[in-house]
């Protein structure tokens, strides 16, 4: 049976750097804790790789194309209390820093408006901790 779950848990064959440069600049990401070891994972079905690495990756590239934008939708959480929420969107802001658009609401973004300002990163978060993460 675990051939089966594992077929269907796999969504992607690409790493994040291959999708990139493959044209791909919007990310459906669902979340979880691995309560054994406290870590971020991607999840689908089954645990993937750890969140740090793949956002590593995606900053990595963005890097290096300073006009490519991309957009993060993490809109699935597994077993992540609030205080996890708060760690987790700690280290999304850690690892992408002044890249990430900031503005509440997408109708105020502009391409020339983040290229100017030298954003990159628009995050869609499904839940009411990221928007606490505004008034910091």
């Amino acid at each position: 049976m675990k051939p089966v779950i594992y077929k269907w848990s796999v969504t992607q064959s690409l790493s994040f750097r291959e999708q990139l440069e493959a044209g791909i600049r919007y990310f459906d990401l669902r979340v979880a804790v691995r309560q054994s070891t406290r870590q971020f994972h991607f999840l689908h079905t089954l645990f993937g790789g750890r969140v740090d690495d793949g956002l590593q990756e995606i900053k990595t590239f963005l890097d290096t194309h300073a006009k490519e934008i991309v957009v993060l939708d993490f809109n699935h959480f597994y077993d992540m209390t609030e205080d996890n929420h708060r760690d987790f969107v700690a280290r999304v802001l850690s690892i992408f820093g002044d890249k990430v658009c900031m503005l509440v609401g997408l109708e105020n973004i502009s391409l020339n408006m983040m290229w100017e300002n030298g954003l990159q990163v628009v995050i869609v978060y499904h839940n009411e901790v990221w928007k606490l993460s505004y008034l910091l």
